[in-house]
């Protein structure tokens, strides 16, 4: 499927279909994730909702690092 980018603004905007939409478990108004890949020149466009988990575990990880920090930098030298 092929589409067009369209001007909206001083900004850029591809339409997506409402059954594509539908397919995705989006609906008009829901938050997203756009990722840029530029290497392969792609464009990802994902729900909030996928980056809840990896919010999470990015915490944890932030909270094991500063509980464990020194015997992290033991094990670096």
């Amino acid at each position: 499927m092929a589409n067009k980018i369209i001007k909206i603004g001083s900004s850029a905007a591809i339409t997506i279909p409402k059954k594509v939409l539908g397919n995705l478990g989006m609906v008009i108004g829901d938050k997203v994730y756009v990722n840029v890949d530029g290497k392969n020149r792609r464009v990802v466009v994902e729900p909030v909702a996928n980056f809840k988990i990896e919010e999470e575990r990015a915490r944890y990880i932030e909270e094991f690092i500063k509980e464990h920090k020194k015997d992290l930098e033991k094990l670096s030298e």
